[in-house]
């Protein structure tokens, strides 16, 4: 019995392969290799949208870069994605960075930038979002407890289903 090759993937221009190549990628503007990630690494999703990689580098895009570098464990390199793409306007990159920001390591920890990013997540209407930020408002995390702000979070995303 064979066993199963996976598919690898680089995160900046979507190129597919059996084996990793050396070779500079197109799309890096520094001119180093591509960034080869395993396509079981990463959720279906992240994985399409990379094939589908149309040469246009959209916050979307942005974001499924962010999620591969963090599934990596490079989480400086996932922020500065995340930052990025939250940066144009993705919803979905705010709540990972405020995410990365209240859960990370000494280096990554800053409760006062995950609330940012929550709110203003929150505020273009993700529902997660708001649910967090629910949350930090209800156990007083980088904020005081303040049960109308928890009201008010939870009112808003209940609003949105």
């Amino acid at each position: 019995m064979s066993k199963k090759q996976d598919n690898w993937i680089c995160v900046h221009c979507g190129m597919t392969t059996k084996k990793r190549i050396v070779k500079p990628c197109p799309n890096r503007e520094d001119n180093r290799s591509h960034f080869w990630i395993r396509c079981s690494k990463v959720s279906k999703a992240c994985c399409a949208k990379l094939r589908d990689f149309s040469g246009s580098m959209d916050a979307e895009y942005m974001y499924y870069v962010a999620e591969c570098y963090e599934n990596e464990q490079q989480i400086e390199t996932a922020m500065l994605w995340y930052q990025k793409s939250a940066e144009l306007g993705y919803t979905k990159s705010m709540s990972a960075l405020a995410r990365i920001f209240s859960n990370g390591d000494d280096k990554a920890k800053d409760i006062a930038q995950s609330i940012f990013w929550y709110k203003k997540s929150a505020d273009n209407g993700y529902k997660e979002a708001m649910y967090n930020l629910a949350f930090c408002y209800l156990n007083g995390l980088g904020t005081n407890e303040d049960f109308k702000e928890v009201c008010d979070a939870l009112h808003e995303a209940r609003s949105e289903e």
